[in-house]
């Protein structure tokens, strides 16, 4: 080696150890950075679902205590928001909420790029309800002749199909909260709505229509399955929820979380 060779190891000792500590510093602080993303991540944001029954109605309660315990199953936090019917589609399909809770087979047909999972959450009663005590129906093809104003809450699909079935548009009208056409039908102001029971029992829970009796089921359309439905970006965690309802259902939970909130509210 020449006098000019500047290597540590050829460094006077001072200098050699300062260059060894400041090697030392240096890959101490790479490993850090490397280390420190691991360490510093923010924590995973809940799983967001939409439903259009709020609380504190039976429903939504009902609902709650099914999605928390098959998400903590699934080892992931839940947040639960409440929007019109139509308003979760759109917002389902932009991404901006991961799923909503429970909604008929034929809800795909308008939204294809949702994953559906494949395990029901409850069986739906779609039928049509009236505060008449006198209206009688037998099928839904009687509805034409009798010039009846009919309602759907809106994004329902199933009553919006079998309406527009049958009626013309003059005789249709769509609201977004069930509890709307329920009160257009105690003022007289409408004939009939087209819902399913989870959705009435609901509205009259609420504090403004509590203790109402009048409001009947009047025709049965059709009982479906109700299921939840995913945004596409969580695909893989489809049929692990599947699993997670259908172990419930065995165990008796949901049936027995429907009695519970059935019990809270009639406390109330």
């Amino acid at each position: 080696m020449t006098g000019h060779d500047r290597s540590p190891r050829n460094a006077v000792p001072g200098v050699r150890h300062w260059l060894e500590r400041l090697a030392l510093a240096v890959g101490l602080l790479c490993f850090l950075w490397l280390w420190r993303p691991a360490v510093q991540a923010a924590p995973a944001l809940p799983f967001l679902m939409g439903s259009v029954e709020g609380e504190p109605s039976y429903v939504a309660r009902w609902y709650r205590q099914i999605y928390v315990e098959a998400f903590r199953r699934l080892g992931l936090s839940l947040q639960m928001a409440t929007y019109p019917a139509q308003r979760i589609g759109a917002l389902l399909d932009q991404g901006v909420i991961d799923g909503t809770v429970a909604r008929a087979r034929i809800y795909a047909d308008a939204h294809p790029e949702l994953i559906r999972v494949d395990e029901s959450v409850f069986d739906a009663v779609f039928a049509l309800y009236a505060a008449n005590a006198s209206l009688e129906l037998k099928r839904l093809e009687d509805l034409p002749a009798m010039k009846l104003r009919v309602g759907y809450r809106r994004g329902v699909l199933y009553c919006e199909k079998a309406l527009k079935s049958v009626l013309p548009p003059k005789q249709i009208f769509d609201l977004t909260q069930v509890d709307q056409a329920l009160k257009m039908m105690l003022m007289g102001r409408a004939d009939v709505f087209c819902g399913n029971d989870a959705s009435v029992l609901s509205a009259l829970d609420s504090a403004e229509l509590k203790g109402v009796t009048t409001i009947r089921r009047v025709l049965v359309l059709e009982t479906a399955p109700a299921y939840p439905y995913l945004h596409r970006r969580h695909a893989e965690l489809a049929p692990r929820l599947a699993a997670a309802l259908k172990a419930m259902k065995a165990e008796g939970l949901i049936e027995r979380y429907r009695l519970e909130a059935l019990r809270e509210a009639a406390r109330k």
